[in-house]
């Protein structure tokens, strides 16, 4: 339940209010100044809570073969930050380039984190 304005609404969750970036618990907790939740709730509005969602366990996804696989020790805020803030389909493009690469130069598997 969700107090706004001296309105009363029930709503699930905040992209189901017309009034979501204007409102009062929205502003006080100052999300609106810290970017990817507000960058969240906008693509929640545009595409739907399930294609979000969607969408965040495929990152989930790439970050976790990135750390598994990739990561030498240095990079996991790199690639955390890559897979929340750059588009899908540019992470795996890339993650395509570099396996292309690691075959075309015979790098095996105990030196791919190097």
């Amino acid at each position: 339940m969700l107090a706004t304005g001296g309105r009363i609404s029930t709503f699930e969750i905040c992209t189901e209010c017309s009034e979501i970036f204007n409102c009062e618990i929205f502003l006080r907790r100052k999300v609106a100044e810290w970017i990817p939740a507000a960058d969240n709730l906008r693509q929640i509005k545009e595409f739907g809570l399930e294609k979000w969602l969607k969408e965040q366990k495929e990152r989930q996804s790439l970050i976790e073969e990135l750390l598994q696989n990739y990561n030498e020790g240095r990079s996991m805020s790199f690639y955390c930050k890559a897979c929340t803030r750059m588009p899908i389909n540019l992470v795996n493009e890339a993650m395509k380039e570099s396996k292309r690469k690691i075959a075309k130069e015979k790098i095996n598997d105990s030196n791919l984190k190097a």
